[in-house]
């Protein structure tokens, strides 16, 4: 047995007896196995191990919600990048390219946003230009599907 395994073998033994085995599991496959061992054996503070054990369990930890925006917004982007490269269309209202044009600035906006650059802008066009952008995102919301 490797050490690895070793290791994932004793925190899985260790673990609450409310919690599952297929739950662990889940997670160690959307986490490189070297990452999760990192992570547990770094975790020295109980709120560390909280944390840790909650993203395990849930898919995400109370930490994601001091700052919900900034979370949310880091969840949003490659997803949103993504949905532009591989669209299937547009609106029925709009041309490809007025389409286009709008996830470009919702990217903007949405990307101003979770590089945090939103709390020290200074620059009042490219605050105006992530705010329009933002405001597109509301607004076109019911639209990002394929």
């Amino acid at each position: 047995m490797s050490r690895a395994e070793s290791i994932l073998a004793v925190n899985m033994i260790t673990m609450k007896k409310d919690s599952t085995l297929s739950k662990f599991l889940y997670a160690a496959k959307h986490m490189s196995i070297a990452r999760l061992i990192s992570k547990i054996k770094y975790a020295t503070e109980a709120r560390q191990r909280r944390h840790l054990w909650q993203r395990i369990t849930r898919g995400w930890p109370d930490s994601d919600l001091w700052s919900l925006d900034h979370s949310l917004a880091k969840i949003i982007l490659p997803r949103l990048k993504r949905f532009k490269d591989c669209r299937g269309g547009h609106p029925s209202d709009m041309t490809d390219q007025e389409w286009d044009d709008i996830l470009t600035e919702m990217i903007y906006g949405i990307e101003w946003y979770a590089s945090g650059d939103c709390w020290n802008s200074f620059d009042q066009k490219k605050s105006e230009r992530a705010h329009k952008g933002l405001e597109l995102f509301g607004k076109y919301y019911g639209h990002l599907w394929t």
